[in-house]
């Protein structure tokens, strides 16, 4: 038995648009957004002081908005792992959110 050859009749694409970003473009952070945030850190770690830090999302599964400054945090690396690995690091990020 062999493959029978066919004539290939793609679907044409569709010329409009899309209505909604995707996640991922829900999730990428605006160049102006990052300089929100370290200017509110002043480039140090939020929680603990220390200068070598990066971005870090506070809650950010399923969000139907753009990220904005209130959904990101500077946190060093100790401090990133205890905010993804413990009970009380999470709780710590959500009330600084609500702080914001």
């Amino acid at each position: 038995m062999g493959y029978r050859v066919t004539e290939h009749n793609p679907c044409p694409k569709p010329s409009h648009k899309r209505n909604k970003p995707t996640a991922k473009m829900r999730g990428n952070i605006s160049p102006s957004t990052r300089k929100k945030v370290a200017e509110r850190s002043q480039g140090s770690c939020e929680r603990c002081g220390n200068r070598a830090v990066h971005m870090c999302h506070i809650e950010r599964r399923w969000k139907l908005t753009k990220t904005t400054e209130k959904d990101l945090i500077h946190g060093c690396i100790v401090c990133h792992s205890w905010f993804d690995s413990t009970k009380e690091g999470r709780e710590w990020m959500l009330d600084f959110q609500k702080k914001l």
